[in-house]
């Protein structure tokens, strides 16, 4: 499970920076939405996982955490 998390860092971090990139590109300045839903989602996230006993049950609520998320995006993006 660790190999995956550091994977989902790496691909995230670097998601990051083709976003900063592509702004950079045309010239704008990315801002987050007003009622932004996903920053509530990763507090809860953090929340969660503080929670959650080590071993297979924190890999249990790590998955379905970051599932949301990824949801919460999708649907952000609509």
């Amino acid at each position: 499970m660790r190999a995956f998390a550091k994977l989902m860092m790496g691909e995230h971090h670097a998601l990051r920076v083709q976003g900063q990139q592509l702004a950079k590109k045309l010239n704008v300045t990315p801002q987050l939405p007003a009622n932004d839903p996903l920053k509530p989602a990763a507090e809860a996230e953090m929340t969660a996982l503080k929670a959650a006993p080590k071993g297979a049950q924190f890999d249990r609520t790590y998955i379905d955490q970051e599932v949301g998320i990824h949801q919460a995006v999708l649907d952000l993006a609509e």
